[in-house]
């Protein structure tokens, strides 16, 4: 997904837009945390830990989430996470206080819908006004 966004979206960013990633290896990131590349996936299962997505839902990453989101007050959240992720941090959206959150599902894509969340995270970047697509929903 990381690889459709263009460079200068990021560098040219809307002033207070952030992009929190829930991460495999990391749990949760920021966009300007420093991250070493690495291949593990919310999907795959790890000698000891199991699955991850179960691994950080089990360890409280759905607290963790909703907490940094109330304690940052967002305008909104847009929730783009695919199902792996989206297990990872079930939950989080209950008892949310603050922003409503939009949930886009990418449907019938699988690992094909990547691209398709890179644009349209760099949408967001820019402040650009997001227009769903066929698939989205």
């Amino acid at each position: 997904m990381y690889r459709a966004i263009p460079d200068e979206a990021w560098d040219q960013r809307v002033p207070g837009v952030e992009v929190v990633m829930v991460s495999g290896l990391y749990g949760l990131l920021a966009s300007r945390d420093p991250v070493i590349a690495y291949e593990a996936s919310m999907a795959e299962p790890l000698e000891r830990l199991g699955k991850l997505n179960r691994w950080w839902r089990d360890h409280g990453l759905p607290g963790l989430l909703r907490t940094y989101l109330e304690s940052t007050h967002p305008a909104s959240v847009l929730d783009i996470l695919s199902l792996e992720y989206r297990e990872a941090v079930d939950g989080y959206a209950n008892g949310l206080r603050g922003p409503k959150v939009r949930t886009i599902d990418f449907r019938g894509l699988g690992r094909g819908s990547q691209p398709r969340r890179g644009k349209l995270v760099a949408k967001v970047l820019r402040g650009e006004p997001l227009v769903e697509e066929k698939g989205e929903g």
